[in-house]
């Protein structure tokens, strides 16, 4: 309803929860995430037929974080912006999030239009979802975007989770909401989804399936600016991931079967700016890429042949 709270320095944050996600007013899994979060600010501007301003948090130093439920929640109207610091969730048997928004923004190491790309180390171990409340009790108005600005810009900077973009799975985003990226100097991204899928709303909404998580979608992933500074990215899922805009250096790396066959899902690229460079990455077991014989050299060029074939430039 409009409150506002600075920190000026570090935080550290401990939530336990003996009984997550199942309780509150609203049943469903799909509403679970409300009940539980280590940061929530939300029920900004106009609501319930009174007008408020924005709903904030902001940080000025470090955040230490373990929660068993959502992290950073920004919902209606409500803007959440931390320096760098670590955030772990838990795999729960509901859909759960390191950073949340939804009409509202999670800026974290990125300043406070969440457009900069920071210098602190950051570790998150969570998903991150942008969604799109138009269902059930207080849906959003719609009247502007949700967004996640994450910057991991060292070489111990980590994150591990999906990415969910209800706007983009359902296919009507026009405030053009979504996740921006800022991987570079060795940083990680291990792409996986964390404890449970999300689930159809159980209330009453259109095209309710179209809203699911079909591969962790990206808004803008801006690499490092050379190839020394390049981030990392592990593909550890069948689904694809999907990047609006693209610029920079990245390293993907893939996985093998057992069989040879490369794992994971594609990784494919809408737009890229001009001079942007991916290296497609896999490691060399049952092959033998020094020798000359026939035979080994059509097997290393299948599977490296297989690799390309894992980036898709549908701007091409």
């Amino acid at each position: 309803d409009g409150a506002q709270l600075t920190i000026g320095g570090d935080l550290t944050l401990r939530l336990a929860n003996s009984a997550p996600a199942t309780c509150g007013a609203t049943p469903g899994a799909d509403v679970a995430h409300y009940y539980m979060s280590g940061i929530y600010a939300g029920y900004g501007g106009q609501i319930r037929g009174r007008t408020h301003g924005d709903t904030r948090f902001t940080l000025g130093g470090t955040l230490d974080m373990d929660v068993v439920g959502v992290g950073l929640q920004a919902n209606k109207d409500g803007y959440i912006t931390v320096g760098g610091g670590r955030i772990v969730t838990h795999a729960l048997g509901t859909d759960t999030y390191a950073l949340l928004a939804e009409e509202g923004s999670v800026f974290m190491n990125t300043g406070a239009d969440g457009r900069e790309r920071g210098t602190e180390t950051v570790n998150i171990h969570g998903n991150l979802g942008v969604l799109h409340k138009n269902y059930g009790i207080d849906p959003n108005p719609d009247r502007h975007g949700s967004f996640i600005s994450l910057a991991l810009p060292t070489a111990d900077s980590v994150l591990t989770g999906g990415i969910l973009n209800e706007y983009e799975e359902n296919g009507a985003n026009k405030y053009d909401s979504g996740v921006d990226l800022y991987l570079s100097e060795g940083a990680q991204w291990n792409n996986q989804w964390l404890g449970a899928h999300r689930e159809k709303a159980v209330q009453p909404r259109a095209d309710a399936e179209s809203y699911l998580y079909k591969g962790s979608k990206v808004r803008n992933l801006f690499g490092g600016a050379t190839l020394r500074q390049q981030g990392n990215i592990f593909q550890q899922e069948e689904n694809p991931i999907t990047i609006k805009n693209y610029s920079g250096y990245e390293r993907i790396t893939y996985s093998r079967n057992a069989d040879g066959s490369i794992a994971g899902g594609d990784f494919i690229v809408k737009h890229a700016a001009p001079g942007s460079f991916i290296t497609l990455r896999t490691d060399n077991t049952g092959l033998n890429t020094s020798s000359e014989d026939p035979a080994e050299k059509a097997k290393v060029n299948e599977t490296l042949n297989e690799l390309a074939g894992k980036l898709r430039y549908q701007g091409y």
